[in-house]
């Protein structure tokens, strides 16, 4: 019940059914992952019904519809050259952008009007920052694999808080966090080594879980093998890109398993980054393939589907 009290906040009243057959939506590929078969996917965000799209590997954002997911625009940036992750805040109007550029790998943010012009930038202070997310009070999110810790950050860059994700808790190599509009932290994690816990967890600011779900990777319903993102509707619901098991899975305000939302029958080989766009009840998942013969992430695509 005291879960429950914490994430009311954000429930509606009228329950949201998923379509138990997603239709699938025109597919898009980069215009630098056509030039560069290895280039994929990173980051993607929704700002004024414009999908921001980043790929590994390119100084490139590249902007698409998303009602119709046709090429718009393209800007680059000399101030990146290895982008990770992006996302954006609809109350400021404006992108955000990790990315590193030197030797150091250090990731720096960069805050970027839609038009590709940089109003300011920041370092994380670390090479180990996973992905972002921007918090209903307009700051900006970072996962910290390599520390074990959440990072909140003003728009300007001053450090408001660090959450240490407590030994105890086993939260180790953080993926991805959201901020809830509970104040609590909604939070992926996971290994690639046999026997590590693959979760998605509810934690406090001070670090303690307070719901979880997943145990040991595995390619059961109910369990992981790399949560690597996640999106949240507005009636609290968790998607989760389940990289190992390519399928993304619909949790509930338990963080409980309702049901797979689409998997390999869709289309999924290794999804990685996903978008929730309520107004338009679509959900965008960047997925690619792995050669072995190449040892690396190929044919990477984002691909769109309605759900609801």
């Amino acid at each position: 019940m005291q879960f429950l009290n914490y994430v009311k906040c954000f429930v509606s009243e009228t329950k949201i059914s998923y379509k138990t057959a997603p239709v699938s939506l025109p597919t898009i590929q980069t215009e630098a992952s056509q030039r560069d078969g290895r280039l994929i996917i990173c980051g993607i965000t929704m700002l004024d019904n414009k999908l921001y799209i980043v790929t590994t590997e390119s100084a490139e954002v590249e902007v698409y519809d998303s009602v119709t997911c046709c090429f718009v625009r393209q800007w680059a940036l000399e101030e990146f050259t290895t982008p990770s992750d992006i996302s954006c805040c609809n109350r400021k109007k404006c992108l955000y952008i990790m990315s590193s550029k030197d030797d150091s790998q250090i990731n720096h943010i960069l805050r970027v009007a839609p038009n590709g012009i940089l109003i300011n930038s920041f370092s994380t202070g670390d090479a180990s920052a996973q992905s972002l997310s921007v918090t209903d009070e307009s700051n900006v999110l970072v996962a910290i694999c390599g520390k074990d810790k959440l990072a909140e950050y003003s728009s300007n860059g001053q450090i408001i808080r660090e959450i240490k994700l407590l030994p105890e808790t086993r939260i180790t190599n953080p993926l991805h966090a959201i901020k809830l509009s509970s104040k609590m932290y909604l939070v992926s994690h996971g290994e690639e080594e046999n026997g590590s816990l693959q979760r998605v967890c509810i934690v406090d600011v001070l670090g303690r879980i307070v719901k979880s779900f997943g145990d040991e990777m595995d390619p059961t319903v109910g369990q992981m093998d790399g949560p690597m993102h996640m999106a949240i509707d507005e009636d609290g619901h968790v998607m989760v890109t389940d990289y190992g098991n390519s399928r993304v899975l619909l949790l509930n305000l338990n963080l409980e398993v309702e049901r797979v939302l689409f998997d390999k029958k869709n289309g999924l080989r290794l999804p990685w980054r996903i978008l929730f766009n309520a107004s338009n009840k679509r959900l965008f998942v960047s997925d690619s393939d792995y050669s072995f013969e190449k040892g690396q992430s190929v044919d990477g695509k984002l691909l769109a589907f309605e759900v609801r």
